[in-house]
């Protein structure tokens, strides 16, 4: 999970959108397909000392990696279905 950490630190050090990270006028949400990847993310998150100094919402929801299994399972469905 330190490509959050990369990431955030990548954007906060860019000129034009790191003050308003740091300010609250924008956010990010960070979605997690279970609460194991929540806790690891929420963790790193703590560890990096993001939480307080930005707007972040984090929580289980889709990511690509769950919209891509609905995918494949639809294709061996429709594929089943001939």
């Amino acid at each position: 999970r330190d490509h959050i950490n990369s990431f955030l630190t990548e954007y906060r050090s860019k000129q034009g959108i790191a003050s308003e990270l740091d300010d609250g006028r924008y956010g990010l949400a960070i979605l997690c397909a279970n609460k194991q990847q929540l806790a690891e993310v929420r963790d790193e998150l703590e560890r990096g000392g993001f939480f307080g100094r930005l707007r972040l919402a984090v929580g289980i929801g889709p990511t690509a990696e769950t919209y891509a299994d609905m995918l494949n399972e639809h294709r061996v469905v429709a594929c089943a279905d001939g």
